[in-house]
């Protein structure tokens, strides 16, 4: 369920551009100075996040999602032979 609702917030981010923020960090290890830790909103527009899950019993799982930047060069609106209908 956890995964499920982590997708739709990735899925989110990626709508209304923006980056979400680490909860809860308020002081940095200095030994991560150069991660790249979101400590404050960003307005910033993702097109591609890369989300993952592990679970007990080594259920893991990485999913990609990418920003849809366009219509489908053979998407059912150009076809001209959709589900046994010819449009003319």
């Amino acid at each position: 369920m956890a995964g499920a609702l982590e997708a739709g917030i990735c899925s989110l981010a990626i709508r209304e551009r923006l980056t979400p923020v680490s909860m809860n960090i308020t002081e940095l290890d200095p030994e991560c100075a150069r991660s790249r830790i979101v400590t404050q909103p960003v307005e910033h527009a993702p097109k591609t996040v890369l989300k993952n899950s592990s679970a007990f019993g080594g259920a893991n799982v990485a999913l990609l999602l990418r920003r849809f930047s366009g219509e489908r060069e053979h998407s059912a609106r150009n076809s001209r032979h959709v589900a046994g209908v010819t449009n003319n």
